[in-house]
């Protein structure tokens, strides 16, 4: 039995696609593949698309929808930022993703979208190592990387200082 890593993207095709190539480069190492897939609360007929394209061109690879969670809560009717709203409904998956995660027979790893970190305490329960895929360019994870210790230190009062982070050369203004 080959061993099986799980691939849980973010929300929408600019996270899908990145992780269908990681997909493929397990795929290479011999690994089963199966990807955990949100489906948007809003209907998406672009997402649906990239899905099925995903399916047709990469056959060894599994995919599998959560089912939804609870519609949105939002009580006081307070409006709030559509990142916001997407890190809330990535943690509400978290049951669904137990679930899935331990219908399974064997799985070796899961690999986390950026903005599922959520779902990094449903790996620590099941016991499953856990590995992050960042879908956007290495100076910004360096810039995310550097941002805790730039709070800590207070140098944001400082906006030279503040934008002075290891590996980023900034070219300046003419």
């Amino acid at each position: 039995m080959k061993k099986t890593v799980v691939l849980y993207p973010g929300l929408g095709v600019g996270h899908l696609v990145p992780m269908v190539e990681v997909a493929k480069l397990f795929l290479k190492h011999g690994l089963a593949v199966t990807v955990a897939l949100v489906e948007p609360q809003v209907e998406s007929t672009d997402f649906s698309a990239a899905v099925a394209r995903a399916r047709a061109s990469n056959p060894s690879v599994a995919f599998h929808v959560l089912p939804s969670p609870p519609a949105d809560s939002n009580p006081d009717g307070a409006p709030r930022h559509h990142v916001v709203k997407v890190i809330q409904l990535l943690a509400a998956m978290n049951a669904p993703l137990r679930d899935f995660l331990r219908s399974l027979p064997a799985v070796h790893a899961l690999v986390l979208d950026m903005f599922c970190v959520d779902a990094q305490d449903v790996a620590a329960e099941l016991k499953l190592p856990v590995y992050y895929s960042f879908a956007s360019a290495a100076a910004d994870l360096a810039i995310f990387l550097n941002l805790p210790s730039k709070f800590a230190s207070n140098t944001a009062k400082r906006r030279k200082e503040f934008l002075s982070i290891p590996s980023i050369r900034w070219k300046s203004p003419h």
